[in-house]
């Protein structure tokens, strides 16, 4: 099961990968990218096997709603559970997120307990899912 993590602030990126091992999923691994460009690059390597995407919004090279538009144009990858999370505290972001595909928005800052129980949701063993049909609904 595998997790990527998209977040251009290295301490960011960390604490979110620390948020995820915090889940307790049995087999978890975690990906990580610097920014939109890398993750395409992580996603044409490890594809549908990734079961989540915790994604930053505000990044170079490519933010994360246009890897969020890129992804949801694979009826491989569509499906991937894709999370924004953000320091932008309006609701009319946190909309458009969701709009243009997101599963679900988190602000920044938010409580490491957030990330973890996301996680599990989504990404444990007995979820009753295919591998790489998590559901955040």
């Amino acid at each position: 099961m595998k997790v990527l993590v998209v977040e251009d602030s290295e301490t960011m990126r960390k604490l979110i990968v620390r948020c995820v091992g915090q889940a307790g999923v049995q087999d978890a691994k975690v990906l990580e990218a610097a920014d939109g460009m890398q993750a395409l690059a992580v996603v044409a390597h490890h594809g549908s096997s990734i079961r989540l995407i915790l994604c930053d919004m505000d990044m170079p090279n490519a933010d994360g709603l246009s890897l969020l538009r890129s992804l949801s144009g694979s009826a491989e990858l569509r499906h991937i559970p894709f999370v924004i999370v953000t320091a932008d505290q309006s609701d009319e972001t946190a909309a458009r997120a969701v709009r243009e595909g997101a599963a679900d928005v988190i602000r920044k800052p938010f409580q490491p307990e957030v990330i973890a129980d996301l996680v599990r949701k989504t990404c444990s063993p007995g979820d009753g899912l295919p591998d790489g049909e998590g559901d955040l609904g």
